[in-house]
């Protein structure tokens, strides 16, 4: 809310292009703060107790670690912060460009059809971004 405010008197009530994408940082912090404090918290008894950690060749268990959980939760973050950003920022910059041609709808159905569209844009860009970061298993 207060970040929201702040963007506002900077931006002087400004709209456009630099407004949308102002927007997107706004919410992109929000979310990515939000969506690390919730791993973070859901994940803490791993930091706590330790994860299994196994032999790569053969499967086996060889025992717990909380240097290995802590490590994959510190992952997990920084990829839930690369997750969001074309999540964030690939709609407003598309929509932005579809404005600048006179392709973007003024409003109704269509309109929402084409903001899902580019929502799905981002998150087919987010998502095998996010799955090579880092290896699935290490």
């Amino acid at each position: 809310m207060t970040l929201r405010k702040i963007t506002g008197m900077i931006l002087g009530g400004r709209t456009g292009v630099a407004a949308t994408i102002a927007n997107s940082f706004v919410n992109y912090g929000a979310v990515s703060f939000s969506s690390s404090l919730n791993v973070y918290f859901m994940r803490k008894g791993e930091i706590d107790s330790g994860i299994t950690v196994m032999d790569p060749d053969t499967l086996e268990k060889v025992g717990q670690s909380k240097v290995a959980a802590a490590m994959g939760i510190q992952q997990t973050i920084n990829c839930r912060w690369i997750y969001l950003l074309p999540i964030f920022f690939t709609q407003p910059v598309l929509e932005a460009g579809l404005r600048t041609v006179g392709l973007m709808p003024k409003g109704g159905p269509l309109k929402m059809m084409v903001d899902l569209g580019l929502i799905s844009i981002g998150l087919w860009i987010s998502i095998p971004i996010c799955c090579s970061v880092y290896p699935q298993y290490s």
